[in-house]
């Protein structure tokens, strides 16, 4: 008989102990889950911070390095205010400004998102009305108008040779 309860009782410590253990387990777990959570919200606001610091510190920056370069208020949006979603609308412009000023022929051969991240510079320049030329802002206007002043000097051109009578003497 005293053998069986010796038994028993090893049989109930042996559970006891490992009923223990993987508490222990489970609180060590937990605990490092617990740090891990932690740490990972802390790290979370350390990068907001730094994000907004660097924000900050890049526009200072910016505005450093492009003074000769500032946008007067009263111009933004003189020709219009587009968006991406205006790229097929502003194609053609955005294709020639790409060839003509940045010197990247063929920019609709690329991927889209390399095509969007230079339409995006597009943009920036287009609203704040500094880009180089009329035509980067609508083409097809500044193509009539050039069209026009081309035919009104041909015409000018001919109007003089008119005048000039190489015959009378």
């Amino acid at each position: 008989l005293n053998l069986n309860s010796d038994e028993s009782e090893d049989d109930s410590s042996s559970s006891d102990s490992e009923i223990e253990k993987s508490n222990k387990n489970y609180n060590k777990l937990k605990h490092k889950k617990d740090k891990k959570d932690k740490k990972d919200k802390s790290e979370k606001k350390k990068h907001k911070s730094k994000d907004k610091h660097k924000h900050k510190k890049h526009k200072h920056d910016h505005n450093d390095k492009e003074s000769s370069h500032k946008v007067n208020q009263s111009h933004y949006g003189k020709y219009g205010i587009i968006r991406e979603e205006n790229y097929h609308m502003k194609q053609r412009e955005f294709e020639a400004y790409m060839t003509e000023v940045k010197g990247q022929p063929g920019i609709l051969g690329q991927s889209k998102f390399e095509i969007m991240k230079a339409f995006k510079s597009y943009i920036e320049d287009y609203n704040t009305a500094t880009l180089p030329h009329k035509k980067y802002y609508n083409y097809e206007s500044w193509e009539i108008e050039d069209y026009k002043s081309k035919q009104s000097q041909s015409s000018k051109a001919t109007d003089n040779t008119k005048e000039f009578d190489f015959f009378s003497d």
